[in-house]
């Protein structure tokens, strides 16, 4: 395990929360992070988003983010075609890293509808692959803020005009940008409003903020061994992230939710005094409490533990049972289904056809929308034939 000689930042500040700014309480949703760091996360009782408390200060995150934060979490791979990852050093890096970051620029491109000449930022912007990449394929004027000294060279380098520093230092003085963009960045600050208020000024008049986050409703990998990381102070959902925009000023033109969440949005013209104050009407569905979030949580982290027991060791009947009582629980939809769905294959596939019937029987009972329900009832039905 990388970075385990070194000591994280100690979590001593109990912030309120970066969404709603109200409440410094909240349902505890999880207690430990990526390589067992203690890494404690809550529900908002107000807003629902799921944060940090207690969390580091600013400068202790600065100071690991200068020193540590790499031999924690190691150098950054990049996912190859065929499967698995490319490191630095591995023979096909180079072509999995500009692979990635050209559907970055096309997914920014494509959301904000980037014109050839427009003023592009991109807010972390590291060795500045992605403008690169932006700037040969349209024409774009590529700016960028990058705190890492090394990479924001390599971005100088490039042809990118970087700023060496954090948002909270740059300053364009009298430059307006045609578009903003973040990608996995907002997650990282402590004050995410603060950041998209200084934003927000930088700005032409229809200028478009492109913000990249990772889902929490949508997690990857076991809860507290890898979704929760301790450098992530925030876990956004598309509602709280909306709030977020709606409270610094911004018009939300879309969003899209494909595992990582996407937002577009452009300062709101009738919005004059920011942030906006919150109120639970700013909520697009007033559902989504605590309650509701930590509940559905709890499913996730269930579901994907018995999902690797079961996929390592076959199914048992001990196993089964207790999927069968998971799935009686309120959980994130995609990932009921993407569960269902593998384990039913898997079954199949190691001729084990009544143990998926078992799974999609179960899964038809759940606590799901009609139309999900339906999908694993004829799933199930089409199962009975093969284990008959």
């Amino acid at each position: 395990m990388r970075g385990v000689a070194y000591s994280p930042p100690e979590a001593t500040e109990i912030p309120l929360c970066p969404v709603c700014g109200v409440s410094s309480t909240g349902l505890e949703v999880g207690t430990r992070g990526r390589f067992d760091m203690s890494v404690r996360n809550i529900a908002c009782d107000h807003c629902a988003l799921v944060y940090q408390s207690p969390r580091p200060t600013r400068e202790a995150m600065a100071a690991y983010y200068a020193s540590g934060y790499r031999e924690q979490y190691g150098d950054v791979g990049y996912p190859l075609a065929g499967g698995g990852y490319a490191r630095p050093g591995d023979p096909h890096f180079d072509t999995a890293m500009d692979a990635w970051h050209r559907v970055q620029g096309e997914n920014a491109r494509a959301l904000a509808e980037t014109k050839a000449g427009d003023l592009v930022l991109e807010i972390g912007c590291r060795h500045g692959r992605t403008l690169s990449l932006m700037r040969e394929a349209l024409g774009v004027d590529a700016y960028g803020v990058e705190p890492g000294v090394e990479e924001a060279e390599k971005a100088r380098e490039a042809g990118i005009a970087c700023f060496v520093g954090t948002i909270e230092d740059y300053d364009p003085a009298e430059l307006r940008f045609d578009q903003i963009q973040s990608f996995h960045v907002l997650e990282h600050l402590h004050d995410p409003l603060a950041a998209l208020l200084r934003m927000r000024g930088w700005l032409k008049p229809g200028g478009r903020l492109v913000i990249e986050v990772p889902n929490v409703y949508q997690p990857y990998g076991l809860l507290e061994e890898n979704f929760f990381q301790n450098a992530h102070l925030t876990n956004f959902s598309e509602s709280t992230l909306r709030v977020l925009l709606l409270r610094a000023g911004y018009s939300v033109l879309r969003t899209l939710d494909r595992g990582s969440l996407f937002a577009v949005a452009t300062p709101d013209a009738h919005v004059s005094n920011v942030p906006v104050p919150f109120s639970p009407k700013l909520l697009p569905d007033a559902n989504e409490s605590a309650i509701w979030v930590a509940d559905r949580l709890k499913t996730y982290e269930i579901l994907e533990r018995l999902r690797v027991l079961l996929l390592a060791t076959g199914p048992t009947m001990e196993l089964l049972n207790e999927l069968a009582g998971t799935l009686k629980r309120p959980g994130f939809v995609p990932h009921t289904v993407s569960t269902v769905t593998q384990m039913a294959d898997y079954f199949i596939g190691h001729e084990a056809p009544r143990a998926a019937m078992f799974v999609a029987v179960a899964a038809s009972l759940g606590p799901y929308p009609a139309d999900v329900c339906a999908s694993f009832q004829g799933l199930a039905l089409q199962l009975q034939s093969t284990a008959a």
